[in-house]
């Protein structure tokens, strides 16, 4: 039998663009009288991030990024000339239909949504985080800076990446439960059943301020993750140190090495010392404070009158890390405030066994939001070209739980056999009704009549592309010479 870490017994994951929770096995699982050692500590770990993505500034400012990117998404789309036919093209390159504004508008809108992307995974992974911003070629950022700072561990060096600092903080949190449950700390840890991931980070800091501060990482973690927006694009190398989690806490480790005496210390003392242990790392560092960040992400929750479900999530979140602010180190080491957290702040969207809803809230309003904003996801990712080869194949449109692997994410997955995916011209293949304020039917169809575009208003041509801006002044020199 292949050797596997006993932390990869029951596989979990967590989307902070989506705050969508995956948990493996079985819903049984989840129960207290079905429940494992080896199960619990997989949803200590995914909550982790869920709390990652709620109580730190660089978890909102991802969500609400998303969201941004594809609010404009569709809205450059929807603006798009209509075919020849009377109806929109999808994605955006067959949407431009050859009229060289609406390319220009188009590659601009694709170009825009890259560099957020691309920034993004700055700040989080790229697949050579040894990287200079150079090297990207992006627009927004082309300077000679060090994406990453690089650290030695074990005499060996490597560059630590925002994932580095979320993955590691995650493992920290679940390793506390189970020693709590008398798990071997080193069995835990063992490197040759983890990814680098996993305990790059921690090592790094360990062998940086000491085993006698061990308690101390995961506080820092969460200062990494507290970044701020503004200047939205940072336009010197310190300033893109303070906006990257794996630069802030390369520096955060580096000013508590300097304070010895500094610690959080145990969970009893976290509300006497917490503030204290804060303050003195963040302004070492020249980072703005806790107070600072969040009221920049409170007044991004209030840029429109009326706030979504989630944002009021996000802001009730806001509140509580201000009122207990030691609350997203490391929670599991307290029962009450575990307790507390799951009361006050439970995960919008949980799958277990291809279906959601059933470990989330019981709001109808929360719920029909989350559903379309997953819906709204995807059809802003097929805007942007990106189609499974069956849609592909089949020139199809893709709801969310297809694209997203939620393969019970409506009754009809679960009791039609829908795959999906469906042709545009052949309609959705359950009409959406809402009934009592329970939407019901293809929401992914009830999604694209919102937006003024019904699925037979639609044609599909992933194959698509736009030309290059050269190509398009080679054309226009044509068509229009001087």
């Amino acid at each position: 039998m292949e050797d596997r870490h006993l932390l990869e017994t029951i596989f979990g994951s967590f989307n902070p663009l989506r705050l969508h929770m995956k948990l493996g096995g079985d819903e049984s699982d989840y129960t207290a009288d079905g429940s494992s050692i080896e199960t619990l500590a997989t949803w200590v770990h995914e909550r982790t991030h869920f709390h990652q993505t709620i109580f730190t500034a660089f978890g909102q400012i991802c969500w609400d990024s998303q969201r941004q990117m594809t609010g404009y998404l569709v809205n450059e789309w929807r603006e798009m000339p209509l075919l020849s036919n009377g109806k929109r093209g999808l994605p955006l390159a067959h949407a431009a239909n050859g009229f060289i504004p609406a390319q220009v508008k188009g590659i601009l809108a694709r170009d825009t949504c890259y560099e957020s992307i691309m920034l993004f995974r700055a700040r989080h992974s790229l697949p050579h985080p040894e990287r200079l911003f150079s090297e990207l070629k992006l627009k927004l950022i082309n300077k000679p800076w060090m994406i990453n700072p690089t650290v030695s561990v074990g005499g060996e060096n490597y560059s630590l990446e925002g994932n580095d600092i979320l993955e590691g903080q995650a493992l920290f949190v679940e390793a506390s439960f189970l020693e709590a449950q008398g798990r071997k700390r080193e069995e835990i840890w063992d490197h040759l059943s983890l990814k680098k991931c996993y305990w790059l980070a921690r090592d790094w800091f360990l062998e940086q301020i000491g085993e006698e501060r061990y308690s101390d990482f995961p506080f820092v973690c969460d200062l990494a993750l507290q970044t701020s927006r503004r200047p939205d694009i940072p336009t010197t190398q310190e300033e893109w140190e303070a906006s990257s989690p794996s630069w802030r806490f390369f520096k955060l480790t580096q000013a508590l090495k300097g304070e010895t005496g500094l610690t959080v210390g145990p969970f009893q003392d976290w509300p006497l010392n917490y503030d204290k242990f804060a303050q003195t790392l963040l302004c070492q560092c020249n980072f703005k404070s806790l107070n600072e960040v969040f009221e920049e992400r409170r007044e991004a929750l209030h840029r429109r009158p009326e706030m979504m479900k989630l944002e009021q999530l996000l802001e009730r979140a806001i509140d509580y890390r201000l009122n207990v602010p030691w609350c997203a180190g490391n929670p599991i080491v307290s029962s009450s405030l575990w307790q507390e957290l799951l009361k006050t702040l439970p995960a919008p969207l949980v799958q277990v066994e291809g279906k959601i809803g059933t470990h989330a809230v019981s709001d109808q309003d929360l719920n029909n939001e989350i559903v379309m904003e997953l819906q709204f996801q995807a059809l802003a990712s097929q805007i942007l070209g990106e189609f499974s080869d069956y849609a592909k194949f089949n020139r199809a449109v893709e709801c969310a739980f297809n694209k997203f692997g939620i393969p019970k994410g409506c009754e009809f997955q679960k009791t039609h056999g829908c795959v999906g995916c469906y042709r545009p011209e052949d309609g959705p293949p359950h009409a959406p009704v809402e009934s009592n304020g329970v939407l019901a039917g293809c929401t992914f169809e009830a999604l694209l009549i919102s937006s003024g575009n019904p699925s037979d208003k639609i044609e599909v041509n992933a194959d698509a592309t736009f030309p290059s801006l050269a190509e398009i002044e080679q054309r226009l020199s044509r068509e229009y010479p001087r």
